[in-house]
């Protein structure tokens, strides 16, 4: 299996930085986005650059790599999606054949993972002053399958989410299905913690 992720942050508070990119995206993307609230209209901006770049860099080999967010220039034009709303369920067309791809962002971190298979890849920001104790239990009651072992600290808890997102993300679920119904022993799902604040999972089927 080949796999290439990668990893970027902006400054969401920074239009400025956006506004280029988003100049360039074609209605239809523009149209996904508009009525997002600025943060997350930023966030979905820039993922459409750092796409774009991670399809143009695929086959180069990086299993994880931090990309500046100021090389990011032309942000990824065309975008398939499914009827449940997978984005690009057959894949990106690349002059290395043909790419699965899965992206996710949170507070102003952004992840793109590539794959020659299906998968499905998520970011979760766990050292946030909003993962206090009494929320990481609330979600652990939520998420956790009868077969899982509930996490206890907000790493654990944002690990955890992030499988589910996953697992969910490559079954092209989104959030119709309770995560607790999940159990992600069921999936081959990696984990990549190179990020002093985050945790990366990557979900494909075994």
């Amino acid at each position: 299996m080949q796999l290439e992720i990668y990893h970027t942050y902006i400054d969401v508070t920074d239009t400025a930085a956006t506004e280029r990119l988003w100049k360039q995206l074609p209605p239809a993307r523009r149209a996904m986005l508009v009525d997002r609230a600025p943060a997350a209209r930023a966030e979905g901006t820039a993922l459409a650059a750092l796409l774009a770049y991670a399809v143009s860099a695929w086959g180069g080999g990086a299993a994880f790599q931090t990309v500046p967010s100021d090389v990011l220039t032309v942000p990824f034009a065309h975008w398939e999606t499914a009827k449940n709303g997978k984005p690009f369920p057959r894949g990106i067309s690349t002059s290395h054949g043909v790419v699965f791809a899965s992206f996710s962002h949170s507070l102003g971190h952004l992840l793109v993972a590539l794959c020659d298979r299906p998968l499905g890849a998520d970011i979760q920001v766990w050292d946030s002053p909003a993962l206090t104790p009494d929320r990481c239990s609330r979600l652990a009651a939520r998420i956790t399958h009868p077969a899982e072992t509930p996490p206890e600290t907000p790493r654990e808890t944002a690990r955890l989410f992030a499988a589910k997102e996953a697992v969910l993300k490559l079954n092209g679920d989104g959030l119709r299905h309770a995560m607790s119904s999940v159990n992600t022993a069921d999936f081959a799902v990696a984990f990549y913690e190179d990020l002093s604040d985050c945790i990366v999972a990557v979900a494909t089927a075994r």
